[in-house]
Formats: C-alpha cells, sequence, structure tokens
C-alpha cells in the first residue's frame, strides 16, 4: 500500500477541475506509473504496473492460466492496470471488488469515460504499450467490462480497442492501438 504525502497530494491534485479530471503520466514507484484522477469530489489513482521481467533480469515473463493446459502469454510490454481510491489522508485503497463509489449509477458513467480517456492518454505517449490486464470481480467487474464495450464514439474513431476474450475472470484485458 502506497501513502502520499500532503505535498504529494498537493502535487497531484492540484490541478484538478470539474466533475471528472485526470492528470499528467507520473512516475512515484520503483515500477510503476501513475495518472491522478478525480471523480465527482474523490480522488482516484490509475496505476500502470510495469512487468518485473522489464526491470529485472532475474524474473522470467508473466503468463496466465486460462485452462487445463492452456496459457495466455502476455506481450512483452503489457502493463497491468491497478484502480485505487486515494483518501484525505493519501493513502491510496486497492479498489478489486464491489466499490460504492464507482458502481454508483450516478458516478459509473463518468468514472467509465474517465479511465478510456487516461488509458488513450497513455497508449498515445508511450504506443510501445498496448496490451492491459486488470483483475475485477463481482459488480465491479461488470463496471470494468463496460469499459471495454461502452467505448466513447470520439475514442473509437481514433483508438482501436479489442477485448482479450481468453482470459477469465477475475482477470480481464484489452488491446488498444491508435487508428491510423
Amino acid at each position: 500500500m502506497l501513502t502520499l504525502t500532503d505535498g504529494h497530494l498537493h502535487a497531484l491534485y492540484k490541478d484538478a477541475e470539474g466533475f471528472s479530471w485526470f492528470g499528467s503520466l507520473i512516475y512515484m514507484k520503483a515500477g510503476a506509473e501513475h495518472i491522478p484522477m478525480t471523480i465527482g469530489n474523490e480522488r482516484i489513482m490509475l496505476e500502470f504496473v510495469i512487468p518485473e521481467h522489464l526491470t529485472n533480469n532475474n524474473y522470467e515473463p508473466k503468463y496466465l492460466i486460462t485452462g487445463l493446459n492452456e496459457h495466455y502469454l502476455l506481450r512483452r510490454s503489457y502493463r497491468e492496470l491497478r484502480i485505487y481510491r486515494v483518501n484525505e489522508y493519501g493513502v491510496m485503497d486497492f479498489v478489486i471488488d464491489d466499490d460504492s463509489l464507482l458502481t454508483n449509477p450516478e458516478m459509473a458513467p463518468g468514472f467509465i469515460s474517465l479511465i478510456q480517456n487516461a488509458v488513450c492518454y497513455y497508449v498515445s505517449i508511450s504506443p510501445e504499450t498496448r496490451q492491459f490486464i486488470f483483475q475485477a470481480r463481482g459488480v465491479f467487474s461488470m463496471l470494468m467490462m463496460s469499459l471495454l464495450t461502452n467505448i466513447d464514439p470520439e475514442l473509437k474513431s481514433r483508438f482501436i480497442i479489442k477485448i482479450i476474450d481468453e482470459l477469465s475472470p477475475p482477470f480481464f484485458g484489452f488491446e488498444i492501438e491508435m487508428n491510423k
């Protein structure tokens, strides 16, 4: 668990405005990049976990088991997505299960759009990374799947998004590339 100092909180969220907002890509800890976000009055952090085999030669590339003697091999520079709620004290709580904020009918559409835009922003500045995986359970997994199936028309005109069908819960994934 990562706890942000008051200075970090101020630097990350000082430019936040409007109902939904996301900031610039930052590097706060080894092996992960982050995009600060807000939805309503809540602070969210989107984390892009860099595969360990890219930062340490002692690690083998990761794969996911999808069935009996079946594996899904991830691309070299995929990213694992993690979502955190950031409380007023700077504590980042990992969201994997049902979360009343993110599954709230008033917040969910804005949350979906916010994550889509932040991931597309990431791909636009890091085009070598086009594969993303995440873990989710319960109602939260349905919300996360709607990230992949209800694509904003403007984003759809600029990006091609393909769901990775071979994965099974709690793992979900997609590949994205810029439309030429």
